[in-house]
């Protein structure tokens, strides 16, 4: 079938002559139907010889998922603390290190303090301690030796290897009298708890 069969044009009729109307468009094609390309007479795929079976479709590969793993990066217990760290050097010139914060109990009392990092020695300090509680309640009193202004140097039994060790000591020995002295919680203490657990 030509275009002027298609369109019901005679040899004679030309795109420019008279037509005739309605124009009697082909019957539907109601044959096999493929997804891609032209369907074959034989119901068979394009590009296949008659009497081969079609190939299998295939899927194309997922792309490979990478996986990441996140860092966590843990802060040490100053820095979580937020202690404030300062290099500077000691009489002699010895280099150092000074960390300074406050060393806190569990009920919320704080004293101010620091530790001194050296490259053989980590020395804590604390200022203005509760000196007559620990003396009643613990035997820890000949831990705390005056170094003049309210200044206290902590002895503690082991010798700490961090920064870290040596704050969480001496909070140690300041809960322990907490606790048996028996000192209410702090107001601020009160109200950081009341706040968390309305979920403000």
């Amino acid at each position: 079938m030509n275009w002027r069969q298609m369109f019901g044009l005679s040899r004679r009729h030309s795109l420019d002559g008279p037509r005739q109307w309605p124009v009697q468009l082909p019957p539907r094609y109601t044959g096999p139907r493929m997804r891609y390309g032209v369907a074959r007479p034989d119901g068979g795929r394009p590009g296949l010889s008659a009497g081969q079976p079609p190939a299998p479709f295939h899927r194309p590969h997922p792309r490979p998922v990478v996986r990441v793993r996140a860092k966590i990066q843990h802060l040490a217990k100053w820095q979580e603390k937020r202690w404030d760290r300062r290099d500077g050097l000691l009489p002699g010139g010895i280099r150092a290190t000074q960390y300074s914060g406050f060393y806190q109990t569990g009920g919320g009392r704080k004293w101010p303090g620091y530790v001194v990092a050296t490259d053989n020695v980590i020395e804590p300090y604390i200022l203005n301690p509760p000196l007559e509680d620990i003396r009643i309640h613990t035997n820890h009193d000949q831990c705390f030796r005056p170094r003049g202004e309210g200044r206290y140097f902590v002895h503690l039994e082991r010798v700490p290897q961090s920064v870290d060790e040596a704050i969480v000591n001496v909070e140690e020995l300041l809960n322990e009298c907490e606790v048996k002295a028996g000192w209410p919680r702090s107001v601020a203490q009160h109200i950081a708890r009341v706040v968390a657990h309305s979920g403000a």
